[in-house]
């Protein structure tokens, strides 16, 4: 989506509602009937899974299913019958991603007592990690899987994963020796075991030969990553007191302060209003004055219409004493979009929106296309490149930028590449910079060694990257920040592809509907009617309609309700012409979705012999 984030109110930030985690109910029924063990939990990646469905299957292949509660707790409250080892598959959005995760209870209690299994980015890992090759979602769906599972392999990574974050936990009060990542239970406080997950990202990388666990002290950005090999691991650093010791349990009062002053066009223009944004607030431009200003978007509003759901923890600084983070926003209609929103805590011991102190709009991430020629029932891939996408929208001024990066914290700075405009692109981005006027791409590609370079130093915490431009005015604007994204190699990119599993049915190719797999953020598909073409674009949960499978009824039923402008003009063939259901053919899509870390996945697939580079949205 290619808009200005800040200017409209659904991308403000919201509170975190951290992890909770009760200790599970008892069981026992009815006085004289006989006790029954139960088996409780929390569903979090560093906020609640709030409302995840949550599902046990044991070993012999028996299945509970219960609904996690606002702050991700869930409880089985009678697990009669369920045999070890038992998995857990939680299923859930936070910070306004989608996460299905997985667990494992290797033991069960006894009757009448309770037990915990917690479902986090941690014990994901662990199990994936344990599983080897097998996938853990693989393994859930297996009839005889969960049964063979080597409990010591899996008690092995529990123990590397425990002395990963010994340091983090000593700094958070914790005995690391009497911590249990999957079973030791904690509430939704933002202090003690709770705050692992706001300090430390886990995540989950597959690999050729299983999976790497990537474990990112959020405040430095170093990286550690568990490879299923590793005997000997050296833990991520202690975090300071301060860090520790800054008090993000009150953000929840930022979420009550701004969800109660959104009911007026007064309430929005009022002082209250601009107390919850700090004064020095700039994000893509705007001021405090202009964000606040931007929040009534409408003279014909009542409210705003708004609620803020939930807000994901990411790097905090202790000096500055702003967090980054992710919020989840949701309409009167229900519609949910996320973005992310920096806070700062003032010196009243209030948090505040803050923006991220960019002076002009972008977007940067690292980007994997694969471009497929599709003959015959067959898709044989045609390019594969590793790169890294730079969005800048045209706006105001500003013509072109260049991304410079740096390896030492920015002592020196190395140009990387450059965009601006170019009069043959009729895009509404700037493009690169490369002697090539007909080129519209933003997406630099890089070697294998430039990423493995990058990637050590990331890991380092040594990366950076600064993007510059030039206003209308003359003005020098430039933006400079960490970078934390490691960048795909071919192995990595190929496993990425691999576990996110997005592709199309082949043998369908061609024809008026083309069934496509996994859960892509973005689908766009062209469509040939004779003399006549034209292309349908579907995203975010407009893909949803789709349920599945690209189909010309279904781009002859959008353009109907929304004609591009190509069939607009009077020269131009009607929707019915473009979008024929007896006669128009796919011959183009576009799958675009990310891998756990958010990284880029373009995958575009076309008829072979179409020629020409791959036609893909910019960001």
């Amino acid at each position: 989506m290619n808009f200005n984030r800040w200017a409209l109110p659904v991308f403000v930030a919201v509170l975190t509602n951290m992890v909770a985690c009760g200790g599970g109910g008892g069981g026992g029924g009815a006085e004289g009937a006989s006790p029954v063990a139960s088996l409780a939990g929390t569903a979090a990646v560093g906020a609640p899974l709030a409302g995840a469905e949550v599902t046990l299957k044991d070993a012999n292949g028996k299945t509970l299913s219960v609904t996690a509660d606002a702050n991700g707790s869930f409880v089985f409250s009678d697990i009669s019958g369920v045999v070890a080892p038992a998995m857990l598959k939680a299923t859930g959005t936070a910070g306004g991603e989608t996460y299905t995760l997985y667990s494992l209870a290797s033991t069960l209690p006894d009757k009448g007592a309770s037990g915990v299994v917690n479902v986090t980015p941690v014990t994901d890992g662990a199990v994936g990690q344990a599983l080897g090759t097998l996938s853990p979602e693989d393994a859930f769906n297996s009839a005889t899987a969960i049964k063979t599972i080597d409990l010591g392999k899996l008690a092995q990574v529990k123990t590397k994963l425990v002395e990963a974050v010994k340091e983090v936990l000593t700094a958070l009060g914790n005995d690391a020796s009497k911590v249990d990542l999957f079973a030791t239970p904690f509430k939704a406080d933002n202090t003690g075991l709770d705050k692992l997950l706001d300090l430390v990202t886990v995540q989950t990388l597959a690999t050729a030969t299983g999976s790497d666990i990537r474990l990112v002290d959020k405040s430095s950005g170093k990286a550690l990553t568990l490879k299923a090999t590793d005997t000997v691991v050296t833990p991520l650093p202690r975090p300071s007191d301060a860090l520790v010791q800054l008090d993000t349990s009150t953000i929840k009062q930022l979420l009550v302060r701004f969800n109660g002053l959104t009911g007026s066009k007064a309430d929005i223009q009022s002082e209250a209003m601009k107390d919850v944004i700090d004064p020095d607030f700039l994000a893509e431009g705007l001021n405090r004055t202009a964000f606040q200003k931007n929040l009534w978007v409408s003279e014909t509003q009542n409210a705003l219409n708004l609620k803020l759901l939930d807000y994901k923890i990411g790097a905090c600084d202790a000096s500055t004493k702003v967090c980054q983070g992710a919020a989840t926003v949701q309409d009167t209609q229900g519609g949910k979009d996320t973005f992310p929103m920096p806070l700062k805590l003032g010196s009243d011991g209030k948090w505040r929106f803050y923006g991220d102190s960019s002076p002009f709009q972008f977007d940067l991430k690292p980007v994997l296309l694969a471009d497929y020629a599709v003959s015959g029932g067959i898709g044989t891939i045609a390019l594969s490149t590793s790169g890294v996408n730079l969005f800048v929208p045209i706006q105001a001024g500003l013509t072109s930028v260049s991304l410079s990066v740096s390896n030492d914290s920015g002592a020196t700075w190395i140009k990387s590449f450059g965009l601006r405009t170019k009069a043959a692109c009729r895009v509404n981005y700037l493009v690169l910079d490369d002697g090539n006027p007909t080129n519209c791409s933003n997406l630099q590609a890089v070697t294998d060694e430039q990423a493995r370079v990058a990637n050590e130093k990331i890991d380092q915490g040594l990366r950076k990257f600064k993007i510059e431009g030039t206003d209308a005015d003359g003005k020098k604007l430039s933006f400079e920040a960490p970078s934390r994204l490691p960048l795909f190699t071919q192995a990595s990119a190929q496993a990425a592809l691999s576990r996110k599993k997005l592709g199309i049915d082949f043998s369908q190719w061609g024809g008026q509907s083309v069934a496509f797999t996994g859960k892509p953020d973005y689908v766009e598909f062209s469509v040939t009617s004779g003399a006549a073409s034209g292309t349908s674009s579907w995203s975010d949960e407009a893909v949803a309609i789709l349920e599945g499978s690209a189909s010309v009824l279904a781009a002859n039923a959008l353009c109907k309700q929304a004609p591009p402008a190509p069939v607009n003009s009077p020269a131009s063939p009607s929707c019915d012409q473009i979008y024929s259901v007896s006669t128009g053919s796919i011959t183009r899509m576009f799958l675009s979705g990310r891998d756990p870390l958010g990284r880029g996945l373009w995958l575009t697939y076309r008829s072979s012999g179409s020629g020409g580079a791959p036609s893909i949205p910019s960001n």
